[in-house]
């Protein structure tokens, strides 16, 4: 069945059996011509129609693509398309939403760019219809054959002649890409068909091979891995090992075979590393020496694995541990020996380097900048890391003036004024560089490692945890600078030698394009979900989706880490995200405010204006404390953030009065006295950001402390962006939220909430467009002692000045 409400078009006819024999997955971006060949090739086909089943999957194209599918609909009797509303520059998410679709007995994955023959095809259907024959679960042929020759293998590692990999060309059993959860992962950036494939191949009872004397049983990839980062290449291995060793009860070879004969594949990559051979060894130490002493390791494998137990590499895991407390100062004196890049004119740092930073502005008012290493970012870098041109002067220009006095630049281009002035490290690309030596700096770091992410939440909770560590050194984002393009910094102040390291990490981040997901970078050693919600429903519609990325903040999880996910959070995506953890971990521990089978939850809230009164159960403890704003949202917030402490080692009941001062970012739950005309009202501005659940934790928490005041109780809300097709439907839920407050007045602000308002004949719910007349029909509502609570997004309008606006005018 297709999901109508998360595309923008679709097409969905058939089926005229239930299962039809193949499932033919294409998809399309502005390809008028070239699926229009396809699907005249596949129309073609001297077949019974019957047993296809055509999809395809369009990345929102904007020319004749959609027409030109619709132009085909008469032409198959099992027939499917949807245009998605939004782009996706991941072709793996297409190929993962046609695996979702599909229903054949068989998927063949249809390269619109290197087609397959009519010969092809009809040889691979052939062979399909005699599948009970052959038992056989993977039919894979070549772009072009000369004669019949056929050949059955009972699984892969029997092939005499070397393989490659890619899609084209192979007709793979669906129930083995469907009962083994088989999907393209969005956590690695390249090599994903192949890593599927190698997946895929690991759990096949055999193959059917149409090949020629003269070709490879396996098409040529146009990514051969000969150009992978050593980086990259241990991503995907791992990728793939975590998958079979999770998958260990369903696989038709040995595991060890399958591990080794992949690992032989990536270990040039792999080796060419001076960080990633140090952090295999530590992360997988036992299973490699297995693996080397397969009797299928190649001589590179082997070798590999006694240099690494020589300490032959620049940096062993036992070295490291044994580094001295000047190791960091050491290292970046030696950059050269680490990471690819020459120091200009052999000028190495004289000054100790506390603090990196790439954004010139946030430097320039220090009066202080000898200790600072400074990373340089063209803006074609820069652009290239945000995947689209952005508004960025050149890193080297950003400095100009005071260039001379920072302790260390790292930069592409060599700023010759300084030349024997300023140490200067010349590498090729600026973001490679952050990367590497973030994962060098990881690799020495044995403290707490804490990585937060979630829907909604994140922010405060990461602020609670730096909040009750304040008598620490605590390396942590700056507001909520959570993206991809911010990780990196954030570890590269790994310099610091912290006492804990405190990071929120947004979904972006997590579903990085070029790096995998940045949790492989922070490794973790307690990993927090705090919410899956609607918060991304504009780019996931899906919430199973945003639980499967929210999810890979485990996927960087130490061995032995600690997971520590709200219990409240959908039904299905806490499984999904509470699997993910388990595979890492047995030390999970969940929070809610109201299920009791959770680790902790919430006994009783005493509400009051200003402070709330909060008792919990925690394990076998019963703990009070109080919060400034004790909302819903914010209680599990603090929950999270007590169980953390714990999980640190440290003694929850030394902490809890830290919460009494905590406050959040501006706007956030922020609560401000104001007096207008004489009369006295309390402020509650939560325009910071708005998502669903944000949105509904708002409300229902002013209407919660409403009866404490005894004036007017004023409710303002602005739209919510970014909810996609959910939209209309969430701005309903939100109305019918304020309808069933105790407010004595409703005001509305924004296009998406206007029909709504408009439909409500009553002088006290009115709905507002500009901030002018919305501050004051506020203001004239006062009465001595009032609530007003202001909550909405801060896209989308100037809603979010709103609050300025009301003290500025409160004032006269």
């Amino acid at each position: 069945m297709i999901n109508k409400s998360l595309y923008s078009d679709y097409l969905d006819k058939g089926s005229s059996q239930k299962h039809p024999l193949l499932s033919v997955i294409l998809t399309s971006e502005n390809q008028d011509e070239t699926i229009g060949k396809s699907l005249l090739k596949l129309s073609s086909l001297l077949i019974d129609k019957s047993i296809l089943e055509v999809i395809v999957i369009d990345n929102n194209s904007e020319d004749d693509t959609i027409e030109k599918l619709y132009s085909y609909a008469e032409k198959f009797e099992n027939y499917k398309f949807v245009k998605r509303i939004n782009k996706t520059d991941n072709i793996s998410i297409l190929y993962n939403e046609g695996i979702r679709l599909s229903t054949g007995k068989w998927i063949l994955f249809f390269s619109c760019e290197n087609p397959l023959s009519h010969e092809n095809l009809e040889q691979i259907i052939s062979i399909l219809y005699r599948d009970d024959e052959y038992k056989v679960d993977l039919v894979n042929v070549t772009d072009s054959i000369t004669d019949n020759t056929k050949n059955i293998f009972e699984n892969f590692l029997s092939i005499s002649e070397p393989i490659q990999f890619s899609l084209n060309g192979k007709a793979i059993r669906t129930s083995i890409i469907k009962n083994n959860n088989l999907d393209f992962d969005l956590t690695i950036s390249e090599g994903r068909e192949e890593c599927f494939i190698m997946k895929a191949l690991s759990l096949i009872e055999g193959i059917y091979l149409l090949k020629n004397s003269d070709t490879l049983p396996f098409i040529s990839s146009n990514n051969d891995f000969k150009n992978m980062s050593p980086r990259n290449a241990y991503y995907n291995y791992h990728n793939i090992y975590e998958y079979i060793y999770n998958n260990v009860l369903s696989l038709k070879v040995n595991k060890y075979d399958c591990l080794t004969y992949y690992l032989n594949i990536y270990i040039k990559n792999i080796a060419n590393g001076k960080v990633v051979p140090n952090r295999m060894f530590e992360e997988m130490k036992k299973d490699l020496g297995i693996i080397a002493n397969n009797e299928n390791a190649s001589s590179e494998l082997i070798k590999f694995y006694e240099d690494l137990c020589s300490n032959l590499y620049k940096i062993s895991y036992e070295e490291s541990t044994k580094l001295k407390k000047n190791k960091i100062q050491n290292i970046i004196k030696n950059l050269d020996l680490y990471i690819d890049g020459y120091f200009e004119r052999d000028l190495r740092p004289f000054n100790e380097i506390k603090s990196v930073d790439y954004f010139g502005p946030s430097i320039s008012p220090l009066k202080n900048k000898k200790n600072i290493m400074y990373v340089s970012f063209t803006k074609e870098r820069r652009s290239y890391v945000n995947r689209r041109e952005v508004n960025w002067t050149d890193g080297n220009v950003q400095v100009k003036e005071f260039s001379h006095e920072l302790g260390l630049v790292i930069t592409e281009r060599p700023i010759y004024r300084l030349s024997g002035r300023t140490p200067q490290f010349i590498v090729k690309d600026s973001w490679k560089f952050m990367l590497e030596f973030s994962e060098l700096l990881r690799s020495l770091y044995k403290k707490e490692v804490i990585g937060v992410t979630g829907s909604v939440g994140k922010t405060s909770t990461r602020m609670m945890i730096s909040h009750l560590l304040s008598d620490e050194n605590v390396v942590e984002n700056n507001g909520n600078h959570n993206v991809r393009f911010a990780i990196p910094l954030y570890m590269n102040n790994l310099v610091k030698e912290p006492d804990a390291i405190a990071l929120e990490i947004s979904l972006n981040a997590l579903n990085d394009f070029d790096t995998g997901d940045m949790s492989q970078l922070v490794r973790p050693t307690i990993g927090i979900v705090t919410s899956v919600g609607e918060a991304h429903t504009g780019s996931f519609p899906n919430i199973e989706d945003v639980a499967h990325i929210k999810s890979k903040i485990f996927h960087g999880l130490v061995d032995d880490g600690c997971a520590i996910i709200n219990k409240d959070i959908d039904k299905n995506a806490f499984e999904i995200v509470y699997r993910a953890a388990k595979r890492k971990t047995d030390n999970i521990y969940t929070y809610s405010i109201n299920d009791k089978t959770a680790d902790v939850f919430v006994l009783s809230i005493i509400n009051d204006k200003y402070y709330d009164q909060v008792t919990i159960q925690f394990f076998e403890k019963i703990y009070t404390y109080r919060l400034g704003t004790a909302s819903d949202g914010m209680i599990l917030n603090s929950l999270a953030a007590i169980l953390t402490i714990w999980s640190n080692g440290k003694e929850v009941s030394d902490y809890l009065e830290k919460f009494n001062d905590f406050h959040s970012l501006p706007k956030i739950l922020e609560k401000t006295e104001l007096v207008f005309e004489g009369n006295k009202f309390l402020l509650l501005d939560d325009t910071h950001n708005a998502a669903v659940p944000s949105m509904l934790n708002a409300i229902r928490y002013s209407n919660s402390i409403s009866d404490k005041f005894k004036g007017k109780k004023i409710f303002v809300v602005g739209q919510v962006m970014d909810l996609g097709v959910l939209s209309r439907e969430s701005h309903i839920k939100f109305m019918n939220e304020l309808l069933s407050s105790n407010a004595d007045f409703i005001f509305g602000y924004g296009d998406l909430f206007k029909e709504l308002f408009e439909q409500i004949n009553s002088d006290n719910i009115k709905w507002f467009d500009n901030l002018e007349s919305i501050s004051k029909a506020i203001l004239n509502s006062i009465t001595d002692d009032s609530f007003v609570m202001l909550k909405g997004s801060m896209s989308g309008s100037d809603f979010k000045n709103l609050s300025a606006k009301i003290k500025k005018d409160s004032y006269r």
